[in-house]
């Protein structure tokens, strides 16, 4: 990773440690071989795979079925609407408003 710096004058107030001097015990980062270098991951990132975690995953067969369904007329019917109602009330009830 490359980083410029975009403040020209910037000085280090002790320069020998951006350089890895070895007088003060502090390898310079390009010395240090591949396999002493960790990685850890943003806690923001770590955030974001869990909440992707919990999105449910697609499942083609009842998107299909879903959709035949829609065709056949099937969900537009006085008894499906009730059960909407029904499900859309007992979730509003389930989060308490």
């Amino acid at each position: 990773m490359r980083i410029t710096n975009s403040i020209p004058n910037q000085q280090l107030d002790r320069p020998e440690e951006a350089q890895g001097n070895p007088a003060i015990g502090r390898p310079a980062q390009g010395n240090l071989p591949p396999e002493s270098t960790t990685h850890a991951q943003a806690p923001e990132f770590l955030s974001l795979l869990d909440q992707l975690r919990q999105i449910p995953q697609l499942r083609e067969e009842v998107v299909r079925e879903v959709a035949q369904r829609v065709a056949n007329g099937e969900l537009f019917t006085p008894t499906a609407a009730e059960r909407v109602v029904q499900a859309i009330l007992a979730e509003g009830a389930g989060r308490g408003t």
